[in-house]
Formats: C-alpha cells, sequence, structure tokens
C-alpha cells in the first residue's frame, strides 16, 4: 500500500517541478546576491527549510544550476551540518571528531534551524575527521548533536532568482533609466508572499501527516477501516492559487476516496453473503417450524467442549441491520471462511469485541429469534483456543473418573476366634 501510495504522488510532484534549464556560465562561478534577505535552503525546493539568509552584494560560489528557478551553492557564513553524537567520538579537545560508522548521514542546520534536522546534506564513513564547532543538548542534558563545519563538498540551495553572476555588471542608472523608475526586485519571501507560503507549508504538513495515517488505517482489518474521517480532513485542506502542492493534493484526495470505496464495496459484499446465508436459513428453519412450531431455549450440551467454534468478527448485516438490537458477531471457520453460527452477549457476560479476528470457543445457550428465523448463541464464556493447553482432557478425564461407580473394596469374612477354656480340677 505504502508503495502503491508514493506511486500516485511521485508523478504529480514531478509534474510541478520546472526542469527547463537556462542558459548561464560554467559552473562553478562566483556569483553575487541581489535580493535582501535572501534565504539559503537545505534543499531545491520551497518546502525544504532556511537555514541562514544573506543580503544584498553578498558572495556566493555557485557549484551547479539546477533549473531556472534553483542554485547549488558551496556552504556560505550561518550554514551548518549536525552529526547524531552516537556516531561521532572528539578528541580530548573536543575540536576534531572521527566518524565512528559507514553511511553516517550529515544534515542540514544552521542560523535559523537549531532544531528537528531532516534535510540530509551527505555522508561520511567510519574514520573520518569532521571539524566540531558546537553540539545540540535534549532536555534531558545528552548530547544529541555534533555541530560541524560543513565540508566543501555538501550543498546548500538559493533561488537563481536573486543571483546573478559576478562576471555579468551590475545595472546602474545610466545604463538603464528604467531602473529608477522599476522598484527592485523582491526578496524570495516578501511580506506580500509570506502569508502564500506559510500557507502551502502548513497544507504541505497536513498531507504528509494524512500520509502516515493512511498508511496505519490500511494495516487494520477490513471492518476497522475509517477512511471517511481521513478524507473529511483532506478536504478541508486548503492551497494557494496555483499552489505547486495542488497535484499532490489532488493525488491524495483520488487515492483516499479509492479507498474509501475498496471498504464500502468489502463490506457490501459481506452483506450480500450474509443475506443469502440468511435467507437459505429461513427456508431450513421454515422446514423446522412444520415439526416444532415453537422452539424453546436450551442449554449447552455438558459433554461437548464449546457450543461454537471458529475465527470471530463483526456482523454486518444484523449490526447495521437495527441498532436497538445487540451487536452480534459471525463465527467462520478459519480454513473456509464458512459460517458456523452467530453470537451476541446482550447481557454483558463477556466483551466479545475483544476477540474479534481470533480463533475463540464459545459457550452459552442457543435462543431462536423469530424476527430474523436464526438461531441465536447467547455467549456465557469465550477461551481463546490458541492459548488452551493439555489443561481441559486432564480435567475431563479427571471428570470421567468422578461419574465412574465405586465398587466396594473386598472383605475377608469374619471368623469367630475360639474362647479360652480353663483345665478341669483333679482330684488329688
Amino acid at each position: 500500500m505504502k508503495t502503491r501510495l508514493i506511486a500516485l504522488l511521485l508523478p504529480a510532484v514531478l509534474s510541478a517541478t520546472n526542469l527547463a534549464m537556462a542558459q548561464s556560465p560554467s559552473a562553478p562561478y562566483p556569483g553575487v546576491v541581489t535580493g535582501s534577505n535572501v534565504y539559503v535552503r537545505s534543499g531545491p525546493n520551497m518546502g525544504s527549510y532556511p537555514v541562514t539568509k544573506l543580503g544584498e552584494s553578498d558572495q556566493v560560489t555557485v557549484v551547479e544550476r539546477l533549473s531556472d528557478e534553483w542554485l547549488a551553492i558551496q556552504p556560505v557564513r550561518g550554514c551548518y551540518g549536525v552529526i547524531s553524537a552516537q556516531y561521532v567520538q572528539p578528541d580530548a579537545a573536543g575540536k576534531i571528531g572521527t566518524i565512528l560508522g559507514n553511511g553516517v548521514l550529515v544534515r542540514a542546520a544552521g542560523e535559523l534551524r537549531t532544531r528537528n534536522f531532516d534535510n540530509p546534506l551527505g555522508k561520511r564513513n567510519r574514520g573520518d575527521r569532521v571539524r566540531l564547532i558546537g553540539r545540540v543538548v535534549g532536555t534531558d542534558g545528552k548530547i544529541e548533536w555534533y555541530v560541524i563545519k560543513p565540508p566543501e563538498d555538501m550543498r546548500f540551495y538559493i533561488s537563481a532568482r536573486f543571483v546573478r553572476s559576478a562576471e555579468e555588471p551590475a545595472e546602474t542608472e545610466e545604463e538603464s533609466p528604467a531602473a529608477a523608475r522599476t522598484p527592485a526586485a523582491p526578496s524570495e519571501a516578501p511580506a506580500a508572499m509570506a502569508a502564500p507560503v506559510s500557507q502551502e507549508l502548513e497544507a504541505l504538513r497536513a498531507i504528509r501527516a494524512l500520509e502516515k495515517e493512511l498508511v496505519t488505517e490500511s494495516n487494520k482489518p477490513v471492518e476497522q477501516r475509517n477512511f471517511a474521517d481521513i478524507l473529511s480532513r483532506a478536504e478541508k485542506i486548503r492551497l494557494p492559487e496555483n499552489s505547486r502542492f495542488a497535484p499532490i493534493h489532488k493525488s491524495l484526495m483520488q487515492y483516499i476516496r479509492e479507498e474509501v470505496a475498496l471498504v464500502e464495496n468489502t463490506r457490501q459484499t459481506e452483506r450480500q453473503v450474509e443475506a443469502v446465508l440468511r435467507q437459505a436459513a429461513e427456508k431450513r428453519d421454515q422446514a423446522i417450524k412444520t415439526t416444532a412450531p415453537t422452539e424453546s431455549p436450551k442449554t449447552s450440551d455438558p459433554n461437548r467442549l464449546f457450543d461454537l467454534e471458529g475465527v470471530l468478527s463483526v456482523s454486518a448485516l444484523y449490526t447495521l441491520a437495527d441498532p436497538n438490537q445487540p451487536r452480534r458477531y459471525v463465527v467462520r471457520t478459519p480454513d473456509t471462511k464458512a459460517i458456523v453460527g452467530y453470537v451476541q452477549s446482550s447481557k454483558g457476560k463477556v466483551r466479545l469485541e475483544d476477540f474479534v479476528g481470533k480463533s475463540v470457543g464459545i459457550r452459552g445457550k442457543i435462543t431462536y429469534d423469530g424476527s430474523i428465523s436464526m438461531k441465536i448463541l447467547e455467549a456465557d464464556s469465550v477461551t481463546s483456543l490458541a492459548q488452551m493447553t493439555e489443561k481441559v482432557p486432564a480435567e475431563r478425564l479427571a471428570a470421567e473418573r468422578q461419574a465412574k461407580p465405586v465398587e466396594p473394596e473386598p472383605t475377608e469374612p469374619l471368623v469367630e476366634e475360639p474362647k479360652p477354656t480353663e483345665p478341669e480340677p483333679t482330684e488329688p
């Protein structure tokens, strides 16, 4: 599902990116900033967080022109890198750090970004040495990140609209009389654009959060999925007109609607299957009524371990048919998914919802619901078959032994002991 989601969103992202390359000097070349408060960012797009900002006439070294909108530049003042503290071994002076693993990420940081470092600048491997210029301490007082001077092979990004080649002569009032009448080029985010840009970023964060919720919701059983709430929140996301994130939002909405339809179709199919089984049961019970018009409740067979055995799931048909009735569940065979019977707990003796999706054995009283012509098991106890041990057969064996009549032990016949005789007196 996650792969499918990425596949849906990726074309929208690519279509929103302008890759038309403009003519530019051969890189690398020196550049001059032409605006004020121009952001240097951690990635070549407006969604990447800024790390610092430059003023008019500041110098940069352009290493690549990525598009008509973005330039990759070498690190400038105010740009830093951070590495997770668990992968850095500082020396005794705390000035040089040695990397302790391979493929360790160096993430973008700077004067404007001192927490939540997401965007990577590059990687370093075991044994590489970096210059330590600071550290970031967590709320527990432990060092979480080491701040390093970013190596020159790592790149930051700036808007191409506010950088010209140092080899190009700057326009002067004499060379361009119209310059006196034309307002200066705006910086990357002037006050008039601040609100739309902020709105775009908030919308993008909301879209990313909904994508994570989609993955979590799709991992649940079908009867427990709820995409309607996600769809409702996605419809409330508002983007500025002609926003570059509009294709992403559109693809997300389409995907959620497809998932809502899929869940509804699955539940509809289940209701249809249960309706067919219900009709068959009605015909069977109608035939039974001709010989036994009334069926009174009966107790469980004491010789059987359980009255119903199988996998418990929610019955979509009887739950939705009458909300005033207790919630009913269906028991199916684990292999063929055939319906074994229906069960409810109207008196709340057991919490059947705790056993949904599990293989169980249920004991209770069988009742007859004339309104739907179906037998329903009123549950008294539920046992998880996966947790059963050999204890049950042992108890049954003990019960069988108790039930057998006990024969009396044979006794020896009583023999009357002879009485002692006194000797007769003799005459002298």
